[in-house]
C-alpha cells in the first residue's frame, strides 16, 4: 500500500502516513519510524505543474476496514511487490518496490515475507 498525501504540520511523517493509509485504502496498523526510500513525481494542479517528493513509511497492515472515507473514490488490490512495480507510473516508486521484498528478507526471514 502506497498511500500519497501531505504531512501534517502536527504529526510525524510516520503518523502522517499511517492516516492516508486509513483514508486512501481503510487499513490500519504499526508504520515503521524510518523511511525506505524517497523518489518524485509531477502533478498537475490547476494550470499547473508542481513536483512532489514522497517518502515512503512500510506498514504492517493489522486491520482491513469494509468502509473508510474514501472507499467509493478507490479500489484496495494486494499484489505481491513485484506486481506493484510493474503497475506503477513513477520509477523512483518502481524501485523501492522491487527493492523492497529483498529487504525485508533481510531482516526479518524469509518465513516472514513467504508469499509477497
Amino acid at each position: 500500500m502506497v498511500p500519497k498525501g501531505t504531512i501534517e504540520a502536527r504529526l510525524a511523517p510516520a503518523i502522517s502516513a499511517a492516516a492516508e493509509a486509513f483514508e486512501e485504502a481503510g487499513v490500519l496498523g504499526p508504520v515503521s519510524a524510518g523511511c525506505v526510500g524517497t523518489y518524485g513525481y509531477e502533478k498537475a494542479v490547476g494550470t499547473g505543474i508542481v513536483y512532489c517528493s514522497v517518502r515512503v513509511y512500510p506498514m504492517v497492515v493489522t486491520v482491513e476496514l469494509d468502509d473508510w472515507p474514501e472507499c467509493h473514490q478507490r479500489q484496495r488490490v494486494w499484489m505481491s511487490f513485484d506486481a506493484a512495480a510493474h503497475r506503477v507510473a513513477e520509477p523512483g516508486l518502481r524501485r523501492i518496490l522491487s527493492t523492497f521484498r529483498a529487504r525485508l528478507v533481510t531482516h526479518v526471514g524469509m518465513a516472514a515475507v513467504t508469499g509477497l
